[in-house]
């Protein structure tokens, strides 16, 4: 069943947000937790470069404010496996 807002709902909800480093904060202020992200652009333009910069920096905040360790469970460039030291 589909549940109404009120005004008041949406002015009191409370979102959380994703810990950027500072040049990601400058570049694209506070971002949710929740959503999605477009990257697009030309050939040549650093579609994939800032994708990976991205990832990092999203990998790095997690492993701040999360309990458990991350790792790649692939290279991300061959997708052979990682070791795991």
């Amino acid at each position: 069943m589909i549940r109404s807002l009120s005004f008041d709902n949406i002015l009191n909800k409370k979102y959380e947000y994703i810990p950027f480093s500072k040049d990601f904060m400058d570049a694209f202020g506070k971002r949710q937790k929740s959503g999605a992200w477009i990257v697009y652009g030309k050939s040549g333009q650093g579609k994939t470069s800032f994708t990976f910069q991205l990832a990092r920096s999203l990998t790095v905040s997690a492993t701040r404010c999360c309990s458990f360790p991350l790792r790649w469970v692939s290279s991300p460039i061959s997708g052979t496996p990682c070791s795991d030291s």
